[in-house]
């Protein structure tokens, strides 16, 4: 008979020591037992089979001490590359291995872990609960330069009369700048261009010594500002 395996598994007949020779002949029984065992070493294949359906080349990537891996097991995968992996959904994971990587530390969306963005990521509507504002504590100088690419809070204590100036600014970005006189006072500010202040006129300010004035500006366009006073002789 022609083997069935692999699509079912033959049901061969053993010969008994009363039975006939012939029912199935010896050489029947040869050619059955010769016909199931090429279908199985078809099915195993031989070392390094390039043949796609056979267990050799299927388990090619599995080594002397590796174990293969299950559908629903908890096996660890370790430098495997996954094709349109499905995690948990129906959905395939699109994501490069450097977006991946940005997510590194992330372990719950109410943790306290950092995410890295794209330079100028756009958000759309984001709800920020109880959040802070980094200040910038600037080194005082002749000209003392606020950089709002560090952040939109910025101190100085100014050590004499200096000029301001602005460094990274994006069209639409609101900062704040604090400037504190230090144990002298009377310090002065050249402002940098173009501020266009509330009744246009600049504010002067406080001469006290260690007493700060607290200012918000927007950015209008390249060089131009709202500025607004917060606050003085704090």
């Amino acid at each position: 008979m022609s083997s069935n395996f692999p699509t079912s598994l033959d049901s061969l007949t053993d010969p008994t020591a009363t039975g006939k020779l012939n029912s199935p002949s010896h050489s029947q029984q040869h050619i059955n037992i010769n016909d199931a065992v090429e279908k199985i070493e078809a099915k195993v294949g031989v070392n390094s089979s390039a043949v796609t359906t056979s267990h050799d080349y299927k388990l090619s990537g599995v080594g002397s001490g590796d174990k293969a891996s299950s559908v629903t097991g908890t096996e660890t995968l370790t430098n495997k590359r996954l094709t349109s992996p499905k995690i948990n959904e129906n959905v395939a994971v699109t994501s490069t291995a450097t977006e991946i990587n940005n997510l590194s530390g992330v372990t719950g969306v109410t943790g306290t872990e950092k995410i890295v963005l794209d330079i100028n990521p756009t958000i759309t509507k984001p709800v920020l609960k109880g959040s802070t504002q980094t200040v910038t504590s600037n080194t005082d100088g002749a000209t003392v330069t606020f950089n709002l690419s560090a952040s939109n809070v910025h101190t100085v204590i100014l050590g004499g009369n200096r000029t301001l100036a602005i460094s990274n600014g994006s069209t639409g970005q609101y900062f704040a700048i604090e400037l504190i006189q230090d144990a002298t006072g009377s310090r002065t500010v050249t402002w940098f261009t173009t501020i266009k202040w509330v009744g246009n006129t600049a504010p002067t300010l406080t001469t006290t010594a260690n007493k700060k004035d607290s200012f918000m500006f927007r950015i209008t366009g390249s060089n131009t500002y709202d500025g607004y006073i917060v606050g003085q002789n704090i």
